[in-house]
């Protein structure tokens, strides 16, 4: 869970905020159970390739929102949008 973090802050710095060590207990849980559900370096690092390419995960939106680690480990399915592209050309509309 750490290197998450780590990896996390050092991906995004200026970017998007950063994450403090330690975690709390609910986000180290969601954490890791997303780090059980993808065992995998490469779905991480595709993960953070397409936050980084997607500039409506980056905040180019309404200005109001922007990626952070709690969203992407919140469920089982955030991880998995971002994985497979979902916010990828995707703008904000009123």
């Amino acid at each position: 869970v750490k290197d998450l973090d780590e990896s996390w802050n050092e991906s995004f710095k200026g970017k998007l905020p950063t994450v403090e060590w330690p975690l709390s207990t609910s986000r180290h849980k969601k954490a890791a159970q997303r780090l059980k559900e993808h065992q995998a370096l490469t779905f991480w690092q595709r993960v953070f390739n397409n936050i980084n390419s997607s500039s409506f995960l980056l905040g180019a939106n309404n200005g109001s929102w922007r990626c952070t680690l709690d969203f992407l480990i919140a469920n089982d399915s955030n991880c998995v949008k971002i994985y497979e592209g979902a916010y990828h050309g995707k703008t904000f509309s009123r």
